[in-house]
């Protein structure tokens, strides 16, 4: 049997047609029968739903056939419908399985580059519509949210084939697109998961003045989304502005009891704060700027007048993914406020997504985490969700983050201190400067951190905190002086000296928790 990531279990057979089941192994199959046996031909097309085929072992020979295609082994990969067939059986083909999850969504494409790689999260493929989003997960278990535009230039992908940007080869591959070199292999026809991401829209709620602190899940949408927390992690999402939060499951619970309703109803709602409405986009209209792929999806839905206003106030902004509403639009006119009244009534600027998205473990060692405990007891720390905007053009080649003066404030950090920037699971430090255009609740990130963190773009929300190892380095020749002269005058009163250095190592700790009292002050 072989395992899928997320524990789906999918029969295999050796090419003599005994089936491999673990403990037992002797069931026969006729693997010849034409009627029951289908090729893999690395485009699911064509096998993914077969009547006759385990949906499972039809995904994972479309899939390894399209990888030992791409290794060029003379491998001939075949599913029926007890299970997958494999010639011959090696390791090599069954360590190609492991990462990849099973989805019925999913369809096995074959790896093309693009032409054009702006936007950076843009693809290009005949198997599903344009201004579609899609989600891809890579050989080695790598995932990326994409979206299909139409093609450019030379452009023509054939049916199973799908073209992606340098960016997104370097997520889902681990490396740069190389062909020709006898030390690298090329990616040329490299296999694909790729699928329709779920759409569900939620409606919002506006939580008690209690619980301002965080964005919770009503009980009813946090019962349904309870069994598949011990293995995803959750985003809220704003399709239009393109914006993502990650949501912690753990303390979510609005716990309403079946309080929050619609219709007079228990409903399924997303309680965010305003403070949260703000970063997300949806608090002040006209929304400022949409994602170009929605803003066609939504000229799409709209009337024929609806859709003139957005016209006449929306334009897109040159060599990146998005329609900005007309900078020179007077608040005061009258197609201003048309257009501020049109987005607020209508439910299409008002939609709510929970993202779903496989977890990745990342386990932090115990000694960090006592570590990482005793500093926020001798320092503190203050954290804050902050939503991504470009910064200035020199701090992309100087890795600089920029933050609003009175935030500076708040988090307790100043000029050239280092701060921690958490997006979802991955989080990296950068050095702070001040800016006074960027907004309290916004922060500059260079393009090389915005990359690290996963990011297609600006508009997401991260979590910045500043980094309690910088201060305590900060403040270590502080440190040093004081326990050198605690040590020098503990040596005078007490002559031996072992004596002297185990009071001294004994006082260290009380004496550096009283060096850092100031830094405490800033966010206590």
């Amino acid at each position: 049997m072989l395992r899928f990531a997320d524990g789906v279990m999918v029969p295999v057979m050796p090419a003599d047609g005994k089936m491999e089941t673990g403990a037992d192994a002797s069931q026969e199959t006729e693997a010849s029968n034409g009627a029951e046996a289908v090729k893999g031909s690395g485009s699911s097309s064509e096998t993914l739903f077969h009547e006759d085929v385990l949906p499972e072992a039809a995904l994972a020979a479309d899939w390894l056939q399209a990888w030992c295609d791409w290794k060029k082994k003379p491998v001939k990969v075949t599913a029926t419908r007890q299970g997958v067939i494999l010639d011959p059986m090696d390791r090599e083909c069954l360590t190609a399985l492991e990462n990849i999850p099973y989805d019925t969504r999913y369809r096995v494409c074959r790896l093309g580059r693009a032409v054009r790689h702006k936007p950076q999260d843009r693809v290009v493929t005949p198997d599903f519509p344009p201004f579609s989003r899609l989600q891809a997960v890579g050989p080695q278990g790598a995932q990326a949210t994409l979206w299909t535009n139409p093609a450019a230039g030379s452009e023509k992908p054939e049916t199973g084939e799908i073209l992606l940007t340098n960016r997104l080869i370097r997520t889902l591959y681990g490396r740069e697109w190389i062909e020709g070199t006898e030390e690298t292999p090329g990616l040329e026809g490299a296999p694909l998961l790729v699928g329709a991401d779920f759409e569900e829209n939620y409606d919002l709620g506006l939580p008690k003045a209690d619980q301002i602190s965080r964005v919770y899940f009503s009980s009813l949408l946090y019962q349904d989304l309870e069994p598949e927390a011990a293995d995803s992690d959750f985003w809220l999402y704003n399709p239009l502005t393109d914006t993502r939060m990650y949501l912690p499951f753990e303390g979510s619970d609005y716990q309403d009891h079946g309080r929050v309703v619609k219709n007079g109803k228990s409903a399924r709602k997303v309680m965010v704060p305003r403070y949260y409405r703000i970063l997300m986009g949806w608090a002040s209209y006209p929304v400022a700027r949409i994602r170009k792929e929605n803003y066609v999806r939504l000229l799409e839905e709209m009337t024929p007048e609806q859709r003139d206003l957005m016209t006449q106030t929306y334009h897109p902004v040159e060599s990146e993914m998005f329609y900005d509403l007309d900078a020179a639009l007077d608040p005061e006119s009258r197609l201003y406020q048309d257009l501020a009244v049109l987005q607020t009534q209508s439910p299409l600027f008002h939609r709510a997504e929970i993202l779903r998205r496989p977890r990745r473990m990342i386990r932090r060692p115990l000694p960090a985490k006592l570590w990482n405990r005793l500093l926020e007891h001798m320092i503190g720390t203050a954290e804050f969700d902050l939503k991504v905007t470009w910064t200035q053009d020199t701090d992309d080649r100087n890795s600089i983050a920029r933050l609003n003066p009175d935030m500076m404030t708040l988090l307790g950090v100043g000029e050239n201190d280092k701060i921690i920037i958490r997006y979802g699971r991955d989080s990296l430090s950068l050095r702070v400067l001040n800016c006074e255009t960027v907004d309290s609740g916004q922060i500059g990130l260079p393009a090389p951190a915005r990359l690290k963190l996963g990011m297609n773009s600006v508009n997401d929300v991260v979590t910045v905190g500043r980094n309690m190892n910088h201060i305590l380095s900060k403040y270590s020749q502080v440190q040093a002086m004081t326990i050198l002269g605690t040590l020098l005058a503990v040596s005078e009163v007490l002559p031996d000296v072992w004596t002297s250095l185990a009071v001294s190592a004994l006082a260290a700790p009380v004496l550096v928790y009283f060096v850092l009292r100031e830094e405490r002050e800033k966010v206590r």
